[in-house]
């Protein structure tokens, strides 16, 4: 079957509104799983060595960069860019994405000069706390790393574009694309290069992707670039329409910039174990934004638009509870099972074993933070489709504060478990402000909800746990993964068993699947 045949498939299912949440969640679903194979190649070759740091770092600076000086408009993008569109010509439109993108590389291409300009001052902000050897090598990476700034964001934006012209999931399919090509150079390429085949495959796989999603443009509206900017006219409405959020990114981005120096400070390795253990929880976070804000934004806003208030609580809670339901008995078996789960993906190559009891403790913390994100992401979303923006904002910033400063009081006492477990807490504390203030007509019936999630949570952790006792420790089997299959079968069952035993609207479903299955 020619590729051309597969996108064009992908488009058309990307059009019925019953299937975009479930494909829209199975892509990125594969894209993180893909994400994952990144990291246990870099765990293999690279282990966590000062030039892994550094390309965490530099990496982690080109992401700041990108959400200080664009954030905000790429958040607001597509919404400001379906209100520009209606009753615009096709000259118009394409005037606005090469104005918009015009602005862009001139913003980002004054910023990659001041970085080319002041690389030792770049470094500071970074690491503090590297000597002056290891700086030399952290301004080297984000030397080579920060015009793939440019690259990233024209990525952004041209996504965005595709997506209000409801192409939602050819972006998505692309991005999958490109993360298959990175794997296969950084295969190709790390026993020749090093830790610079990261740097080439990045920039090739980012590259296939500008060059995907322009070609996939052009097509849906005969799009095609030209040097010209028309400012007032079409790029002050995007910032003008961005300006609410800028606070609310510099401090979130500060929070990154605070975590990632510190850091440094903790010794070698101590970045690329963070680095590591995150990648677990980023896999859940990074579909549930997805979904969330693709999926069910929109179908508040319409609720809300339409003051139908008893439809926008189901549709709410129906989704946190589907949300919180499906990761529940990952993160159980991510809490009990996570020195095997370091074994098995990261023991391999340079990753040395005395590293396994520190990133399997940080994985811990990290699954109850992604509990957590489950609630903020959900409720964030509540206030935001209430025009609650201030409200929303103030709980946000007040969090970065409070996880900033717990930073700092504690990161020489409590080590690099400091950042997880300050993400955790902060991201729990936030997810229940908004989850209190979201729906208050609602809110006891909220507020139960929520109970009932975490009492099951608590309930099959403490399973998954007696679970790993009696299979790793008292029968003392350690054959890879299996321990961990079958714990997370057993912890999927229970789990079953308790929506019915808690009373979870999900039971209906499953009785309705459970009926069609016997059947058969």
């Amino acid at each position: 079957m020619k590729i051309s045949t597969i996108i064009g498939d992908i488009g058309k299912l990307s059009n019925s509104s019953r299937r975009l949440s479930v494909l829209l969640g199975a892509m990125k679903l594969l894209r993180a799983v893909l994400s994952l194979v990144t990291v246990v190649l870099s765990a293999k070759y690279f282990g966590t060595s000062l030039q892994r740091d550094c390309w965490i770092l530099g990496s982690s600076f080109v992401a700041v960069g990108i959400q200080v000086l664009f954030g905000p408009i790429n958040e607001t993008f597509r919404t400001k860019y379906i209100h520009l569109k209606e009753g615009k010509s096709c000259d118009q439109l394409v005037d606005i994405i090469n104005s918009v993108i015009l602005f862009i590389v001139l913003v980002a291409l004054l910023f990659t000069l001041a970085v080319f300009l002041f690389p030792r001052f770049y470094c500071g902000i970074v690491a503090s706390g590297f000597s002056t050897p290891e700086n030399d090598v952290l301004s080297k990476m984000i030397l080579v790393l920060i015009p793939s700034l440019i690259v990233t964001e024209l990525t952004n934006i041209l996504s965005s574009v595709l997506n209000a012209h409801n192409s939602f999931l050819l972006p998505d399919f692309f991005g999958f694309l490109s993360l298959f090509l990175n794997i296969i150079f950084i295969i190709c390429l790390a026993p020749i290069l090093g830790i610079y085949s990261l740097v080439i495959s990045s920039y090739l796989s980012s590259f296939c992707l500008l060059i995907y999603l322009y070609i996939e443009l052009y097509k849906r509206t005969g799009y095609r670039f030209k040097p010209q900017i028309q400012f007032r006219k079409y790029v002050k409405p995007f910032i003008i329409f961005s300006i609410p959020l800028y606070i609310n990114y510099l401090v979130s981005q500060a929070d990154t910039l605070v975590e990632k120096n510190l850091t440094t400070h903790l010794g070698q390795g101590s970045v690329s174990l963070v680095d590591y253990a995150r990648k677990f929880s980023d896999l859940p976070v990074n579909i549930m934004i997805g979904v969330v804000t693709t999926v069910l934004t929109p179908i508040l806003s319409t609720h809300y638009i339409r003051r139908s208030m008893e439809d926008f609580y189901i549709e709410t809670q129906k989704y946190f509870r589907m949300l919180t339901l499906l990761i529940i008995p990952f993160l159980s078996v991510l809490v009990a099972y996570s020195a095997e789960v370091v074994k098995v993906v990261f023991l391999h190559g340079a990753f040395l074993r005395t590293y396994v009891p520190i990133t399997s403790d940080l994985i811990v913390c990290y699954a109850f933070g992604t509990f957590s994100v489950a609630i903020y992401i959900v409720y964030s979303q509540v206030l935001i489709s209430q025009k609650k923006i201030l409200l929303f904002s103030s709980i946000a910033i007040v969090g970065y504060l409070c996880r900033m400063v717990f930073n700092l009081m504690f990161y020489k006492f409590l080590g690099i478990l400091t950042f997880a477990i300050s993400w955790s807490v902060i991201t729990f504390l936030m997810g229940n402000i908004m989850l209190v203030f979201s729906l208050k007509v609602y809110r006891k019936a909220v507020i139960w909800q929520a109970v009932k999630i975490y009492i099951l949570f608590f309930i099959l952790v403490m399973l998954s746990l007696c679970g790993r006792y009696l299979f790793v420790d008292k029968l003392l089997w350690n054959d890879g993964l299996m321990p961990v299959l079958v714990g997370f079968l057993m912890v999927s069952f229970c789990q079953i068993f308790l929506l019915f035993f808690l009373k979870f609207d999900e039971r209906a479903l499953i009785h309705s699947v459970l009926r069609r299955f016997f059947r058969k």
